[in-house]
């Protein structure tokens, strides 16, 4: 579990536990992958494999409205995350305004993860993953206000 706080850096707890009896442990230092990774106030954490190749990558909303993107470039088991900006970055160019908190999940069906995106007001943004799996392109397609 990645959690984002107001003004610091991830904290990360580990699941030594089970999927059916989990139990957290803190991971601290170089024990946290996300040990390191501070994208300013109010950062909203997620984790998908954005790349298709088998691990989870970090995709974080901030308080800007925009998306800052963390590629996976070692292994499930032993995870490193690499910023990537600009073309190398899917969700580059994508801004909801301010306070963005970012899911992703195949909403249409079609295999590749899709991106849905909450902002301060309350309203949910749906952008369309008109890319693949391993090469994601984004793409606004509507949008609805949660009362």
């Amino acid at each position: 579990m990645v959690v984002g706080e107001f003004m610091a850096p991830f904290k990360y707890y580990q699941n030594t536990g089970t999927t059916s009896n989990p139990a957290y442990e803190a991971k601290t230092g170089d024990s946290n992958p996300f040990n390191g990774i501070d994208v300013g106030y109010s950062a909203k954490p997620t984790l998908a494999d954005i790349d298709g190749d088998g691990d989870l990558d970090l995709v974080v909303g901030g308080s800007d409205g925009t998306l800052k993107y963390y590629q996976n470039t070692g292994i499930t088991s032993n995870p490193t995350y690499e910023v990537k900006t600009g073309d190398s970055n899917p969700f580059d160019g994508i801004d909801v305004g301010d306070y963005s908190a970012p899911t992703l999940a195949d909403i249409d069906g079609d295999g590749d993860l899709d991106l849905v995106m909450g902002e301060v007001y309350g309203t949910l943004k749906y952008y369309q993953n008109t890319g693949t799996t391993s090469n994601p392109a984004y793409e606004a397609k509507n949008e609805m206000t949660i009362l």
